[in-house]
């Protein structure tokens, strides 16, 4: 075959890949929102059925053989087909190493976990996930064994998965940056005389009330409502098919309805991500995000950088107070800046100020590197081991496992993913400083005019898809490697001024 028919038949094969991927998501949204409890276990024999389908035509010696032969004719195949080809030929080759039958049986009881994942949160009950925990982490290692190590880890070949090039060192090296500025910072905001007014954040607010104040939030900062849906979850996520299929969901608390304002921000942030996508490279795997690090720095962005910004809150608290009067009424727009703001070491990572938050996932990448590490890890004990390390970098111990081991839904089917959140971070802040030289954001967020921001967005990260690495993409959009100092600085800046601190010579 010449390129011309082997990318013709690339694209046919790779669209039925897609078709059975989408199924998937589908099901499993459906399953997560509002589909009935009671047909649990026959939604997950179908997505038991559809996944070993995909698995099977992604491991297939057709599809094997088409993309090797295509790297045959690397030379001639335009840069789309080329990067296309590297990821593919990377994800089959490791894939198929896996047993057909061990592949089936992790995915069964991954589907498992998850389900019995939620009933332990909402039971506070450990002991009902414990046992399919236990088995997700064997399945996990035995995965990664026929994956094979990245450089002498297994913990790195799920690193790699999700951050192309990342490894276990480079991440020790970045996490402890973060805790030199992070903790001595903290330090100093706790020991502020500044006292913030919150009351007002824990008033009731109906759930009427808190859809319109998230669809406006995720509204005004650039989601798409005419290509996406917001429904309720126990734990809040993005499930993006295509650029015209980008749903987002939230979770109410009815005394704490900021919770659900930010989650919007944050969701929509990643759905903002997915539905401005370059639509050139669709039909292939160069479309998606560049990384679940560069997909976790824009609901960062959106959430943090944007959302809680003073100028941004400026212009939008007018509208929350319309939506919520009673709730508003005393309360003045430096107050409520201020309290969104606040900081105060807490048990719920999604609920953590800024300048916590990376502590939260500290806790978690240090626990997944004793899992990795110790093959008689005791399932039973992690509760108390999660407990201790929040004990040492927040200064505080969960009273219940549903705010502690149990309120993440992550390791339910897996490992590997925390890190990403705070590498975003560091992402968010360093595009941030250089989006700054290019706008007046301040100015723009003043305005409400946050689609100049996107435009920004999209043309520097969003157009490129997959076609780089995250190493390459963060260095062609700031100009220089992965710079935790400037995340560092933003929050210096940020609570230096809100908690009326001295900056250090």
């Amino acid at each position: 075959m010449n390129t011309k028919e082997l990318i013709k038949k690339y694209r046919e094969y790779y669209k039925v890949n897609e078709m059975i991927s989408n199924t998937l998501s589908i099901i499993g949204f459906e399953d997560e929102t509002d589909a009935p409890k009671k047909a649990h276990k026959e939604r997950e024999e179908i997505l038991n059925y559809f996944y070993m389908e995909y698995f099977k035509r992604t491991t297939s010696n057709e599809y094997l053989g088409l993309l090797e032969e295509m790297k045959k004719h690397y030379d001639s195949l335009p840069p789309l087909y080329q990067r296309a080809v590297t990821l593919d030929l990377k994800d089959v080759e490791r894939d198929r190493k896996v047993p057909e039958q061990v592949a089936k049986e992790a995915q069964k009881v991954m589907n498992q976990s998850s389900y019995y994942w939620k009933e332990a949160k909402q039971n506070d009950d450990y002991s009902i996930w414990a046992p399919y925990f236990k088995e997700v982490i064997h399945y996990s290692k035995v995965l990664a064994k026929y994956y094979g190590a990245v450089d002498n880890s297994y913990y790195n070949t799920y690193l790699d998965m999700y951050e192309e090039g990342t490894s276990e060192k480079e991440l020790d090296i970045f996490f402890d940056k973060l805790k030199k500025r992070i903790v001595p910072l903290l330090k100093k905001v706790m020991n502020s005389k500044v006292n913030i007014r919150t009351d007002f954040l824990h008033t009731r607010v109906n759930k009427s009330q808190q859809e319109k104040l998230g669809k406006l939030t995720a509204k005004s900062i650039g989601y798409d409502f005419s290509r996406g849906m917001l429904k309720e979850t126990e734990h809040p996520f993005t499930n993006g098919l295509t650029h015209n299929d980008v749903r987002i969901t939230t979770h109410y608390y009815e005394n704490d309805w900021t919770s659900n304002v930010y989650s919007c921000a944050h969701e929509g942030g990643h759905g903002i991500y997915e539905q401005n996508l370059n639509k050139k490279y669709e039909g292939t795997s160069v479309y998606g995000a560049c990384s679940m690090a560069f997909h976790e720095s824009q609901s960062r962005f959106f959430e943090n950088i944007i959302a809680k910004n003073k100028n941004f809150v400026n212009y939008i608290f007018p509208k929350y107070k319309k939506i919520i009067p009673s709730t508003l009424k005393d309360v003045s727009v430096e107050e409520f800046y201020k309290a969104i703001n606040k900081v105060q070491p807490s048990l719920i990572r999604t609920e953590a100020d800024e300048l916590t938050y990376c502590l939260h996932i500290i806790v978690r990448y240090e626990i997944e590197k004793l899992i990795f590490n110790n093959d008689d890890i005791d399932v039973n004990d992690l509760p108390r081991i999660w407990n201790e390390k929040y004990k040492e970098y927040l200064g505080i111990t969960p009273p219940s496992d549903k705010e502690g081991i149990l309120q993440d839904v992550h390791w339910s089917t897996g490992f590997g993913y925390f890190f990403s959140y705070a590498v975003g971070n560091a992402y968010s802040a360093q595009i941030y400083h250089k989006m700054k030289e290019e706008l007046d954001v301040d100015k723009l967020l003043s305005e409400g005019k946050v689609n100049v921001i996107k435009d920004w967005l999209t043309k520097n990260i969003y157009s490129e898809a997959r076609m780089l690495s995250p190493k390459e993409l963060i260095k062609k959009v700031t100009g220089e490697d992965l710079n935790p100092d400037y995340y560092c600085d933003y929050l210096e800046n940020k609570y230096s001024e809100i908690y009326e601190l001295e900056k250090d010579e």
